[in-house]
C-alpha cells in the first residue's frame, strides 16, 4: 500500500499537535514492511490548501515505517519534525511549490505499490474552512479510502459535514470520553477494515513433470545447486561430472535455481541454468565470467630539477586483468585479478627569465660658502648633471613561474654630475626656535554608541614648526632694523576626532493577556481545554537623534510607539452532568404448592430489579473558570420481589404381594372337577411420602414415610376324587338338575371376578 498522510498544522488545531503525531506513530507501527508513505502538512483548510509550501512538509518521494518512526521519535514537536524531514531530503525542491499534494505523488516515477490509500488528521474546523476539492475527487478516483480523523468534533462539525459532502464518508470522531489506549485502537481498526486491501491466495496442489539442468562451460567448475520452491523451501541438487540434471514431480508455483561455482578463464565462459514444469521454463539464468585487460595511464610528474622540456621515465607501465561477472547479461561484480601498474614520466620545470631596465641616476646638490656674498645670496658654482645605469634581474622559474628572489646585477652607463651652489655668509645673525602647533578637536555621529556616551576615535598630536630670525649686522653687531622672520612648519599638527552616540534607545514592555472561561457541557466537570492560545501583546517606543555636525551636538528626537495588542486566551471548562445508577436488587418469596410435583419450581411474580439515579450538576463561574458541583438529585424507583411456587405434593408408592393357591381332595366331587372354596386376594403395602418447604430458602425436605400394610388372602380349591358312576336315564330331571347347576357356577364366577378387582384398587 502507498498511503498518503495529510496534517493540519493550522493554529486552531494547535492544541491537538501532539495527540496527533502519537496517533499517526501508533497507526504507522501497525503498517508492514512493503508499505510505502508520503506525508504532507498545510497551515490552513480551504480549497486549495493541499499543496507544496516552502514552510511546510511536503514529501517528493517516499519513506517506509522504520524510517518514519525513527524521525517521530526524535522529533516530538512539529518544529523540529519539519527541520528534520528538510535535512534528510524528503520535502521536494523549490520548483514543486504550489503543485498539489495528488500531483506531487502522480509524478513520482521509483515503485509504487498496487494502490493507494490516504487519511487526514485534523480538527472541527471552523468558518469558511472547507476540503481541498481537487485532492478530495482525486482521492474518489484513485484511492482506496480517504480516512479523516477529527479530534474535538461531532457530527456536526463543519469538518465531517464538509467531507460527507465529498463523498469521503470514512470519518473517525475522537471524544474524550476514550483513553489514548482505546482511541489509538478504534483509530487502526477503522483503518484496517477501510484502508487495506486483504490479500487472499488460492493454492491449487497439481503434480507436474518437472526439470532442472544446469551446465558450466569450460574452465568453470560447479560446487553446489540447490532448487528453491514456491514455499522457500530449499533442497539440494545433486552435481554429477559438473553438471545438474534433474527430474521429478512438482506443483504449480514459481521455482528458481541456485549454484555457486569458481573458475578464472583466459576467454569469456558461461554457466546456463535452467527450470520446466509441464514443459514452460519457470526459471532461466545465464552467468558469464568475462575476462579484461586494463589498460595502464600515462602520468606526469614534475621535476624542478630538470630543464623544462626534458622528460624522463621513472616508472614503465604494464596492463592489468579483471575478471567480469554478468547476469543475464547484467554486469553484476568486477574483480581484479591483476592490477595495472601506471607509467610515470617525470617532466622538468626548471627555466629562468631575464628583466632588464634602464634608471636615471639623480645628481646631488652640494653648497659651499662665498664669504664674498651676502647672507642669503646664491651662486650656482657647477650646474648638475643626471647619470644613467643599466639594471639586470634573473629569476629562477619553474613550469613558467617565476620561485625565489632574482639575482640583480648594476651596469652604469652614464655618471652623474653634482651641482655645486655657493652660499653667502656675509653681514647676517639668525636665531632659530622650535615650538608646539595646538590641535583642534573634531565631533563626528556614531549611530552605535548609546546616546550621552562619547569615543575617542583619533587621539590629537601637537604638531612642530621652527622659526627663523635673521638679524642685518654690521661689523658683527645686530642694527636696530626688524629681523625677517620665516616660519617652516616640521610637523603637522593631528586633530582629536571624538564620536558621540546617537544610538536609537528601544524600550519594549509586554502587555498581559487576559483569561476568559466559556462553559463546555459535553466535557467531563472540571476538564479544561484551551480553545484560543492566549499571547501577550508588546509596546514599542523608539526614541531616535539628531546630530549637529557644526556643534557636535546630540538632541533626542519625539519618541516614535508601536504597539501590537495581546490575544485573550479563552479555555473552555466542562460542567457535563455526572449520572450515577446503581441497581436495587429484588428479594424472593417461595410458596407452597400441595397440587405440584415436591420440587418443581414456578415462578408465580417474576422479580425485577429497582434503580436509584444519582445526579450532579455543577454551577461555573465564567470570571474564575470555578465549578462547583451542586447538590445531587436521586430518582429511586421500588424493585419487585419474585413470588415462587414449590410442590410438596406427597408421594404414594404401592407394592402387590401375591396370594398362593391351596388345593384340598374333595371326594364327593368328580374325579376331575374343581371348586373354588375361597378366593385368593392379593396383598397390597402402602409407603406415603410428605414433604416440608423452607419458606426462606425454597428448599423442600422429605418427612419420615408411613407404611400401610395388607395381608393377602389364599386361595381355596377343591378337587374331586369320586369314581364316576352310570346312574340311569332320567330324562327331564337329569337335563333340570344340569341347568341349574351351570347357573350356580356362573354367579359363582363373577362373583370372584368382581372381588379381585375390588382388591386391586
Amino acid at each position: 500500500m502507498d498511503l498518503l498522510v495529510v496534517l493540519d498544522f493550522s493554529v486552531s488545531n494547535e492544541v491537538n499537535f501532539t495527540k496527533m503525531l502519537s496517533d499517526l506513530k501508533s497507526l504507522v507501527s501497525t503498517m508492514s514492511d512493503e508499505d510505502q508513505i508520503w506525508l504532507f502538512s498545510y497551515d490552513m483548510n480551504y480549497a486549495d490548501s493541499y499543496k507544496a509550501k516552502k514552510d511546510e512538509i511536503a514529501f517528493g518521494k517516499p519513506m517506509d515505517k522504520t524510517v518514519l518512526l525513527r524521525l517521530l521519535e526524535e522529533n516530538p514537536s512539529i518544529y523540529s519534525l519539519k527541520d528534520s524531514f528538510k535535512k534528510n531530503g524528503f520535502n521536494v525542491n523549490a520548483d514543486s511549490f504550489g503543485k498539489g499534494f495528488s500531483e506531487i505523488y502522480n509524478e513520482y516515477n521509483g515503485k509504487k505499490n498496487s494502490y493507494v490509500s490516504t487519511i487526514q488528521f485534523t480538527d472541527g474546523w471552523v468558518g469558511s474552512e472547507t476540503i481541498d476539492i481537487q485532492y478530495a475527487t482525486w482521492a474518489k478516483n484513485h484511492a482506496k479510502t480517504f480516512y479523516t480523523v477529527t479530534y474535538n468534533a461531532n457530527d456536526r462539525s463543519r469538518s465531517v459535514t464538509s467531507m460527507e459532502a465529498a463523498g469521503h464518508n470514512n470519518i473517525f470522531i475522537s471524544n474524550a470520553s476514550r483513553t489514548e489506549l482505546e482511541r489509538q485502537k478504534a483509530i487502526n481498526d477503522q483503518f484496517a477494515k477501510t484502508a487495506v486491501e486483504e490479500i487472499k491466495e488460492e493454492r491449487v496442489s497439481v503434480k507436474q513433470k518437472g526439470t532442472v539442468s544446469i551446465s558450466p562451460e569450460a574452465d568453470l567448475t560447479l560446487t553446489s545447486a540447490e532448487l528453491v520452491f514456491p514455499n522457500g523451501q530449499k533442497t539440494p541438487l545433486t552435481i554429477t561430472n559438473n553438471t545438474v540434471s534433474w527430474s521429478g514431480d512438482l506443483d504449480n508455483g514459481s521455482y528458481t535455481v541456485n549454484y555457486t561455482f569458481t573458475g578464472t578463464p583466459s576467454v569469456e565462459r558461461s554457466i546456463r541454468s535452467s527450470v520446466t514444469v509441464d514443459g514452460k521454463k519457470v526459471d532461466e539464468k545465464i552467468n558469464t565470467l568475462r575476462p579484461e585487460k586494463i589498460a595502464f595511464e600515462t602520468k606526469y610528474e614534475e621535476d624542478p630539477s630538470l630543464a623544462a622540456g626534458q622528460e624522463k621515465e621513472k616508472q614503465a607501465g604494464s596492463e592489468g586483468s579483471q575478471l567480469v561477472s554478468l547476469k543475464d547479461g547484467k554486469v553484476i561484480s568486477t574483480t581484479i585479478t591483476k592490477p595495472k601498474v601506471d607509467r610515470i614520466v617525470l617532466r622538468g620545470t626548471k627555466g629562468s627569465d631575464v628583466e632588464v631596465k634602464t634608471e636615471d641616476i639623480p645628481f646631488n646638490t652640494t653648497y659651499t660658502e662665498d664669504p664674498e656674498l651676502e647672507i642669503g645670496q646664491t651662486k650656482v658654482v657647477t650646474e648638475g648633471a643626471v647619470g644613467q645605469k643599466e639594471i639586470t634581474k634573473t629569476y629562477v622559474t619553474q613550469s613558467g613561474k617565476r620561485v625565489g628572489e632574482p639575482v640583480t646585477t648594476e651596469k652604469i652607463l652614464k655618471k652623474a654630475v653634482d651641482k655645486v651652489i655657493a652660499k653667502g655668509t656675509k653681514g647676517q645673525d639668525v636665531d632659530v626656535a622650535e615650538s608646539d602647533i595646538a590641535f583642534k578637536t573634531v565631533y563626528t555621529e556614531d549611530p552605535e554608541l548609546e546616546f550621552g556616551q562619547e569615543k575617542i576615535v583619533t587621539e590629537g598630536v601637537l604638531g612642530v614648526k621652527r622659526t627663523t630670525k635673521t638679524y642685518v649686522t654690521q661689523k658683527g653687531v645686530r642694527t636696530k632694523d626688524e629681523p625677517s622672520i620665516k616660519e617652516e612648519v616640521l610637523k603637522e599638527a593631528v586633530d582629536k576626532v571624538v564620536a558621540r552616540g546617537s544610538k536609537s534607545a528601544v524600550a519594549t514592555k509586554e502587555l498581559d493577556y487576559k483569561t476568559k472561561y466559556v462553559e463546555d457541557k459535553d466535557s467531563e466537570a472540571g476538564k479544561k481545554t484551551v480553545v484560543t492560545k492566549g499571547s501577550k501583546g508588546h509596546e514599542t517606543s523608539t526614541v531616535t537623534h539628531s546630530f549637529n555636525s557644526e556643534t557636535g551636538e546630540v538632541t533626542a528626537n519625539e519618541p516614535k510607539v508601536e504597539k501590537t495588542e495581546s490575544v485573550d486566551e479563552v479555555v473552555s471548562v466542562g460542567t457535563k452532568p455526572v449520572v450515577t445508577t446503581k441497581d436495587l436488587d429484588y428479594k424472593t418469596k417461595y410458596v407452597e404448592d400441595k397440587e405440584s410435583e415436591a420440587g418443581k419450581k414456578t415462578v408465580v411474580t417474576k422479580g425485577s430489579k429497582g434503580h436509584e439515579t444519582t445526579t450532579i450538576t455543577y454551577s461555573f463561574n465564567s470570571e474564575t473558570g470555578e465549578v462547583t458541583a451542586n447538590e445531587p438529585k436521586v430518582e429511586k424507583t421500588e424493585p419487585i420481589d419474585e413470588v415462587i411456587s414449590v410442590g410438596t405434593k406427597p408421594k404414594v408408592e404401592i407394592m402387590e404381594t401375591e396370594f398362593k393357591t391351596e388345593k384340598r381332595e374333595n371326594k364327593d366331587l368328580k374325579k376331575g372337577e374343581e371348586k373354588i372354596i375361597q378366593a385368593g386376594v392379593k396383598g397390597r403395602e402402602t409407603i406415603t411420602t410428605t414433604y416440608y418447604l423452607n419458606p426462606d430458602t425454597g428448599e423442600v425436605k422429605e418427612n419420615k414415610p408411613s407404611l400401610e400394610k395388607v395381608d393377602p388372602v389364599n386361595e381355596i380349591i377343591e378337587v374331586g376324587t369320586q369314581a364316576e358312576k352310570v346312574l340311569p336315564n332320567t330324562g327331564t330331571s337329569l337335563s333340570n338338575f344340569l341347568t341349574l347347576t351351570g347357573m350356580i357356577g356362573i354367579v359363582l364366577g363373577i362373583s370372584v371376578i368382581i372381588y379381585r378387582k375390588l382388591n386391586k384398587k
